[in-house]
């Protein structure tokens, strides 16, 4: 993923995407700005919760 170091953290927990870095990423790789801006948030969403249960099942 080419956005895996744009997260934004606190407390050394990931608390969600750098929304603006992953824009411009998108943009500079040539991607539709109307989807990512609808599918980002969604994405950041599905991976906060899979990263929250996996500290729940792992301590």
């Amino acid at each position: 993923m080419i956005c895996q170091r744009q997260v934004r953290s606190a407390d050394g927990r990931v608390i969600g995407l750098d929304l603006s870095a992953a824009m411009m990423i998108g943009a500079a790789k040539g991607y539709d700005a109307s989807a990512l801006a609808d599918l980002l948030p969604a994405i950041e969403a599905g991976l906060i919760l899979a990263l929250r249960k996996h500290e729940d099942d792992h301590g």
